[in-house]
């Protein structure tokens, strides 16, 4: 008797408060798609094949959960028709592929080993892990990928992207926003943005294909000591700064593009910004240059360029 009334206070209380708490077993292979109009969706993973939702709500809010089928949906939800404002924490499978829909949320996800799709318009997104394909956009809020391995595409309209220790393809692309790639693996890399800096710091793969682009700020590529890339270099406003020795057969003329080829130039490279640098470094002096400014060897820092780009509130 006395623990169905403890049972019943509880759940009155956790009415009243706006909790969700709630276990759902899934089956092998089925997708989870969940649609948060606005809050933060953070999602961790374990080795059962169950979903464990916990989820802070308004007390008018309900959280919806339709585990029947190969795709499982959780969504929250107002019983008056507004949108609704809902914080999950979800613990899911360590195999299962995740999308994450919200127009105002921020997403958190740490340790799949599935594909994983987050959309957002204003919000964070930060993931660790992924396999397959792997795609984050924001419109207005930064974006970082750490981990994934696959197919990636990483996207923000107003805010800084970053991408760490990834392999396979990589298209990044930014309005509004440096782009900084670190420890990367890949036979394929696309990054463009309109205002701001570009750093990549990798491997490049026989007959690899890598392309930076920016149209106000500086390019810095950090290549293995012996590379075999040939290099294609537009530069309008800005300098051009090689830690290789390179023999440039065409002549260079302001506004042109000059070519150039390092060792074998089995893999294609081409760098261009139309008002800042490009800086072509080597891991060893980039290193040194790190070690004596103090600074981590795969953060290398564009100089001798100060970026256009306005600065924003914090």
């Amino acid at each position: 008797m006395m623990s169905n009334v403890l049972t019943t206070v509880a759940l009155a209380a956790a009415l009243v408060n706006g909790q969700t708490d709630r276990t759902v077993p899934v089956q092998k292979g089925a997708r989870l798609e969940i649609q948060n109009y606005g809050g933060s969706v953070t999602v961790k993973a374990w080795d059962k094949d169950e979903i464990h939702v916990l989820a802070d709500h308004g007390s008018n809010d309900e959280v919806q959960i339709d585990a029947s089928g190969k795709v499982v949906t959780i969504e929250g939800q107002s019983r008056h028709g507004r949108p609704a404002i809902t914080d999950f924490e979800l613990t899911v499978p360590r195999w299962i592929s995740v999308t994450v829909d919200g127009p105002y949320t921020d997403v958190n996800i740490d340790g799949l080993e599935g594909e994983v799709v987050v959309q957002t318009v204003e919000g964070e997104v930060q993931v660790r892990g992924g396999r397959g394909v792997v795609a984050l956009k924001s419109v207005e809020g930064e974006v970082m990928l750490q981990g994934a391995q696959g197919r990636l595409e990483v996207n923000s309209v107003d805010g800084s992207v970053k991408v760490v220790d990834c392999s396979g393809s990589l298209a990044v692309e930014a309005i509004d926003g440096d782009i900084t790639l670190q420890k990367i693996q890949a036979n394929e890399v696309e990054a463009n943005t309109v205002d701001g800096d570009i750093v990549y710091e990798g491997t490049v793969a026989e007959r690899g294909r890598y392309q930076f682009g920016t149209h106000d700020g500086a390019v810095v590529v950090v290549l293995p000591d012996n590379p075999n890339v040939s290099v294609s270099v537009a530069v309008l406003d800005g300098k051009f700064d090689c830690d290789f020795p390179v023999s440039i057969k065409e002549e260079r003329k302001k506004g042109k593009r000059f070519r150039f080829v390092l060792g074998s130039g089995e893999a294609q490279m081409e760098l261009e910004t139309f008002s800042g640098s490009v800086w072509l470094k080597s891991q060893s002096s980039a290193k040194a240059q790190a070690q004596d400014q103090g600074e981590q060897p795969e953060q290398p820092e564009p100089q001798k360029h100060k970026s256009k780009h306005k600065e924003r509130d914090e």
